[in-house]
């Protein structure tokens, strides 16, 4: 398995930013969310699949219930594109960077 990770350069709204880089703008998440994130994008291969173990008990997720049985549960939306590549659902139009505190 890789450890080393190399992040790409991406490109928003027709400015490019190195993942490594901060942001400029700011986000308020909440800190559940932060730590999720944190943990997600360690450069530690086994703090990240600590985190992925610790997934489903998070703050964050606590209100997806029974883990066990989501799958009897109804969806509220259920999304349907075009085919893999279709983004309607998602308005990157508006898409912007932000520079969350970890």
């Amino acid at each position: 398995m890789f450890t080393d990770i190399h992040w790409p350069v991406a490109t928003t709204c027709g400015s490019s930013f190195n993942i490594n880089e901060s942001p400029q703008k700011n986000c308020e998440l909440s800190q559940a969310a932060v730590n999720l994130i944190s943990g997600l994008l360690s450069y530690n291969q086994t703090d990240r699949l600590q985190v992925a173990n610790q997934i489903k008990s998070s703050d964050l997720l606590i209100p997806v219930g029974d883990w066990n049985n989501l799958h009897d549960l109804e969806m509220p939306f259920i999304p349907d594109p075009d085919n893999s590549t279709d983004t309607f659902y998602f308005d990157v139009s508006k898409l912007t960077i932000c520079n969350v505190l970890l």
